[in-house]
């Protein structure tokens, strides 16, 4: 069942992506400075390299764990389960796609 949304105007979604924006970097100068003065880091493109790595071995940890299926994401140590409800994703997928088309 799709609901419509209703029309949201375009400065109100400028405002929020400067919003999240500026967010964004004040949270990534948190995090460079405390690797700054804690040392960590001996610059800041180091730290900013140092975050960035961690990011990415933190998305790839968490995404090996995670499975889609009927109900969303989920996460499962089961990685028999994880297959079934991948298979189960792409079969119902491929499905919809062949009644489109």
């Amino acid at each position: 069942l799709e609901v419509p949304l209703d029309m949201i105007p375009e400065n109100a979604l400028e405002n929020a992506k400067n919003l999240i924006d500026m967010e964004q970097s004040l949270i990534v100068d948190e995090k460079i400075n405390f690797l700054l003065t804690s040392k960590k880091a001996s610059s800041s493109s180091h730290a900013k390299s140092m975050l960035t790595n961690a990011n990415i071995t933190a998305s790839q940890a968490g995404a090996a764990e995670m499975s889609y299926g009927p109900g969303g994401w989920t996460t499962t140590q089961d990685s028999l389960e994880s297959l079934r409800l991948e298979l189960e994703t792409l079969q119902e997928a491929t499905a919809s796609l062949r009644r489109k088309n």
